[in-house]
């Protein structure tokens, strides 16, 4: 599968100005397992950022959270991801590598 295929298929990466990489931000308020953790005081979804209205504001940032939400559903999908990340990280995509085959000499 090439670059351009896998964008497709992924949709799209955001690029947040806060983090030094980037990300896949899908909706929330579809989360199964964040809208149980939300509810229990101080764990990792409780007082969740995202579920405070800021992206109701930017109708576009919403339609590309549910289109990349959507897109786990292909089956292509995890070869896709892979594909991007290692276009976007081929440094730590090779490192990585040869140490996984250093440690199964």
């Amino acid at each position: 599968m090439n670059i351009k295929e896998a964008k497709k298929i992924i949709v799209s990466l955001s690029k947040p100005d806060k983090m030094p990489g980037f990300a896949y931000g899908i909706p929330a308020a579809e989360c199964k397992t964040g809208s149980k953790l939300r509810l229990i005081p101080n764990s990792v979804c409780a007082g969740c950022y995202a579920l405070k209205g800021n992206y109701a504001r930017f109708p576009a940032i919403v339609q590309a959270q549910y289109k990349r939400l959507e897109s786990i559903q292909d089956p292509r999908w995890v070869e896709a991801m892979a594909v991007v990340i290692s276009s976007q990280a081929p440094d730590m995509v090779n490192y990585r590598r040869k140490n996984h085959e250093y440690k199964r000499s």
